[in-house]
């Protein structure tokens, strides 16, 4: 009997146990019903991110595909069809001649950007925007700016990104030797050109980096990895008159360099040497300035100037320096005075090329009261009628920044004495 009440007294217990664990199992249910629900959104929204990245790849792809493709027709010369580039110089000067009362000291400043312009694969545009040399003074006031290069480079066969280099400044600031094997073809030039000649590392014993106005056309072709030839040909306006004739110059030039290179060494063993022909018309008795020819009763030149010259240099790396011997002669075979040659000699040791690159150049100048047109030579700020000597020293201190300094000592030859002059130009340049 006590077992059946036991037996009994268990069934109830389990009657009444079964409601509240269906309960519980139903809470635990649930519970994870809900917390699936939440894992298959964010399974969802995972989904939905990674077909989204997916879908920005495939389109990146296949406009990469599409551009690379569409691109694949257009010419090269199309992809630089506008470019530009520029400098500016702080410079201090100091001054010490015989003919001032005190010596002169100051500062100026030179801003440039030149622009390049692509019109088809053969022709290019050109112009140069300059302050000039100002100097820091006038109550501070504005400085001025004008077009000091604006001319059309017509290069067929050509290809090169930039129109002909290495000539007028650039040539003469950086010593860039276009006239070296590297560089070939045609150049037709025409409008205030950048002057073309070849003109021997630094020297100014003609001109003192103007830009000429007229036409040139240059010419270079190597005839074998060792042997190139170039010429340059060109008429130039001097000064137009209405009514009186007018002054111009016709230059023709040619030359050769001679390269070897140097058995373990980057650098390479060359020579080049160059004559050319420079004839003015109609400048005795004309209009253009001067400050040192001879002049005849009317304050104007006496002499005619047809001026043969010759150029040249050499090239010997020495000590893991470039080293360039060089020289230029100008004989004005028109002159009747006697003082009709000039000519300069020079060395130049190192390069700027890199940050921590230093460059000395040396020359001694020796020109003649009639060898060349005064108002066109004023490396001293003299004219002719001078002989002296240039020393220059530059540091590249940076990337496309460079600290030079350059010191002239001279003399001068007045209509009374001799003068003795000193100049001295440091200079920080900036370019872009």
């Amino acid at each position: 009997m006590r077992k059946l009440s036991v037996v009994v007294l268990g069934l109830v217990l389990m009657a009444m146990a079964i409601p509240a664990l269906a309960q519980g199992n139903d809470a635990r249910i649930q519970k994870l019903e809900t917390s699936l629900q939440q894992m298959q959104a964010e399974l969802a929204a995972l989904k939905a991110q990674q077909q989204k990245s997916v879908s920005e790849d495939e389109v990146q792809e296949i406009v990469s595909k599409v551009v690379k493709e569409e691109g694949a027709g257009i010419p090269e010369w199309t992809k630089n069809l506008f470019n530009f580039k520029g400098d500016l110089r702080y410079r201090h000067e100091q001054r010490d001649n015989d003919s001032a009362t005190d010596d002169r000291r100051r500062d100026s400043v030179r801003g440039r950007v030149t622009i390049f312009g692509r019109v088809n694969e053969e022709t290019d545009l050109i112009m140069r925007i300059t302050s000039g040399t100002e100097t820091l003074t006038g109550e501070f006031a504005d400085k001025s700016a004008e077009i000091d290069q604006m001319y059309v480079d017509w290069h067929p066969g050509s290809l090169d990104k930039i129109p002909f280099l290495g000539t007028g400044v650039e040539m003469l600031e950086n010593r860039s030797p276009w006239y070296l094997p590297g560089q070939k073809g045609t150049h037709i030039l025409a409008g205030k050109i950048p002057f073309p000649f070849y003109s021997p590392v630094n020297s100014t014993l003609l001109f003192d980096g103007q830009n000429l106005e007229g036409a040139a056309a240059t010419v270079k072709h190597e005839y074998s990895d060792s042997l190139t030839v170039f010429g340059t040909g060109g008429a130039f306006w001097v000064d137009e008159q209405a009514a009186a004739a007018d002054a111009s110059l016709f230059g023709f030039q040619t030359g050769a360099t001679i390269q070897k290179p140097v058995e373990g060494m980057d650098e390479i063993k060359y020579a080049t040497i160059a004559a050319g022909w420079f004839n003015y018309g109609n400048i005795e008795s004309g209009p253009v300035t001067l400050t040192s020819n001879s002049v005849n009763g009317a304050g104007s030149h006496s002499e005619d100037f047809d001026l043969l010259t010759f150029s040249g240099e050499i090239g010997i790396p020495m000590c893991n320096l470039p080293v360039i011997g060089y020289g230029e002669y100008v004989w004005n075979t028109a002159a009747t005075t006697p003082w009709d040659k000039g000519y300069l000699a020079g060395v130049s040791i190192g390069t700027i090329a890199n940050t921590g690159d230093w460059q000395f150049t040396y020359n001694f100048r020796d020109i003649e009261k009639d060898a060349t047109v005064d108002a066109f030579n004023v490396g001293f700020g003299q004219g002719t009628d001078t002989k002296g000597h240039n020393f220059t020293l530059n540091y590249r201190l940076a990337k496309n920044v460079t600290l030079g300094a350059t010191y002239y000592n001279g003399d001068k030859q007045t209509a009374l004495r001799e003068e003795k002059f000193d100049m001295l130009q440091l200079d920080l340049v900036f370019k872009f």
